[in-house]
């Protein structure tokens, strides 16, 4: 042996140990690559591990289909009718994304049915925890009822953020109050310049009504606000404008406020709703409305996005995992109009580097487009999971469809026995069909990250039962959370403020009342000063 022979060795090691590790890696390759497809998605969806989440058990190839929390951090959609099973498949991913440790969720639902499902299957988890975990869990636990009796959240909307502009926050507050009824340019400039009096006087919301009606309350805020130009001329403006004009923003402020539990969570409180620390919280979202007040559920669930939308946007990259689950997505988008949809677009492109990720419900693509038509494509392209149940089969769904080219030929009983395999064509339209008619509780699970069609599968029973104690111990931790206030302590502070109101208007009227008075006659020989 040389002495370059022996001093390549010692930098690169054996050249008989390399040629075979060479070797086995290519065989390696050649296998993984040349493995029948049902092995390969048996692979890519039965994930082990202690952590994987149960999601079904394949119905054509009999294995568990299991994901990993890793596997999971990406944004899904949910897509089938109503009854389908959605709500059970949710709530058991939830279920074993909670049980993983992921406690990082916020679930939003318009119907209340999804948020009694979690709160079961949370109550079901904890029977298997230790004291110490089961109190820590319980206290990363919120529960938001936006029209509960006993106890509502701190959500100010007219509290500034740090750093945040009076300006800006007055135009959004401006667009949620005006996005489903028509207001002409005059109004919504009105409206506009208002609400950021209200924003820079820290007044609530709930004053804006009793100041459309007395602009006096700005012109005598003018001297200990400022700046003071524009609470002068806010009020000169609204004393000039026509009655019915000003009186049109004031209907509408009142019916959306018209409920007394919107007034104490909007202005019961003077802090606004932390949306970066509710990421960090497993946070339950009531938001079905009583009778009659949609409007009002839909007002108060824009408000909760864009406290979400803001903060999942000021998040460093890297920041720890959150999960936001959406469920009747279009219906929870058509409240917010176009601009909500450019939001989610924006949230669907960015949100994956901050560690957030998006599950959207809903019952089909096509109540998409009434909002927005660009999103559902948005969508098609930034969402990784696709959970599709009995769903309107078309060709966009071809590329998760598990054709893999093994199905036998099927003759009636009186033909003669066909040899061979389906075609690719007949195969997409038998699986097509399959999806058109799927039976409840059966869906397509595909995963456009590993580059296979996706799988059948049955979603997993789900455990509910449940004792009323172990049902309580969880309601009570979540209405107990301090981003919520007893229903007494906001009447209080909204008393307060209705005060701090009635004061400021009896301050306007005492000052309107001592203007009004005649001014001395006097003698002069130029211009009096009447025009």
């Amino acid at each position: 042996m040389t002495l370059l022979t022996s001093l390549r060795r010692m930098v690169h090691g054996s050249s008989t140990r390399r040629a075979a590790e060479e070797e086995r890696s290519t065989l390696a390759a050649h296998a993984a690559k040349t493995r029948s497809l049902p092995e390969r998605l048996a692979a890519a969806f039965g994930q082990r591990g202690h952590d994987a989440v149960l999601l079904g058990r394949a119905t054509e190839l009999r294995f568990d289909v299991r994901l990993s929390p890793a596997s999971l951090a990406c944004h899904q959609a949910t897509i089938g009718p109503s009854g389908c099973g959605k709500s059970y498949y949710t709530a058991a991913q939830l279920a074993g994304l909670i049980a993983a440790g992921c406690t990082s969720i916020i679930h939003l639902d318009p119907k209340k049915e999804s948020i009694d499902l979690d709160k079961r299957v949370l109550a079901r988890h904890l029977r298997a925890l230790s004291p110490a975990a089961r109190r820590k869990l319980l206290g990363r636990l919120v529960s938001f009822d936006l029209f509960a009796v006993d106890s509502l959240p701190r959500m100010n909307v007219t509290a500034l953020e740090p750093g945040e502009d009076p300006e800006l926050k007055a135009y959004e507050l401006s667009l949620l109050l005006t996005v489903d009824a028509e207001a002409g340019v005059r109004q919504e400039g009105l409206l506009h310049r208002a609400l950021e009096c209200l924003v820079r006087a820290e007044l609530p919301i709930t004053a804006l009504a009793v100041a459309l009606e007395n602009p006096a309350i700005f012109a005598n805020l003018a001297g200990r606000v400022g700046p003071s130009e524009l609470f002068r001329d806010t009020a000169a403006r609204l004393s000039r404008e026509s009655r019915d004009r000003v009186q049109g923003l004031v209907a509408r402020c009142e019916r959306l406020l018209r409920l007394k539990a919107t007034r104490l969570a909007l202005a019961g409180s003077p802090e606004r709703l932390d949306g970066e620390r509710l990421l960090g919280l497993l946070a339950l979202v009531n938001l079905a409305p009583p009778p009659n007040s949609g409007d009002v559920s839909r007002m108060i669930g824009m408000l909760l996005w864009n406290a979400i939308h803001s903060a999942i946007k000021r998040r460093p990259n890297g920041a720890p995992r959150t999960h936001v689950v959406v469920d009747e997505f279009p219906l929870f988008l058509a409240s917010g109009g176009a601009r909500v949809a450019d939001g989610v677009e924006e949230l669907l492109r960015v949100a994956r580097s901050k560690n957030a990720f998006l599950t959207l419900l809903q019952q089909d693509f096509s109540s998409l487009a009434r909002v927005s038509s660009t999103l559902g494509d948005v969508m098609r392209n930034n969402v990784a999971i696709f959970n599709i149940f009995r769903s309107i089969a078309d060709s966009s769904w071809d590329a998760m469809l598990p054709i893999m080219g093994t199905r036998r030929k099927v003759t009636a009983p009186w033909e003669e026995r066909a040899v061979g395999f389906l075609d690719r064509s007949v195969e997409t339209a038998l699986l097509r069909d399959q999806l058109r008619h799927l039976p409840d509780r059966e869906m397509f699970l595909a995963d456009r990250r590993n580059g296979l069609p996706g799988v059948r599968l049955r979603t997993p029973d789900l455990e509910l039962a449940c004792t009323e104690t172990d049902l309580e111990a969880v309601e009570h931790a979540g209405r107990s959370h301090p981003l919520l206030a007893p229903v007494k302590e906001l009447e209080r502070g909204l008393e307060e403020q209705t005060r701090r109101v009635h004061a400021l208007l009896t301050s306007a009227e005492a000052r309107a009342a001592t203007d009004s008075e005649a001014a001395p006659l006097r003698r002069s020989r130029g211009k009096l000063g009447i025009g």
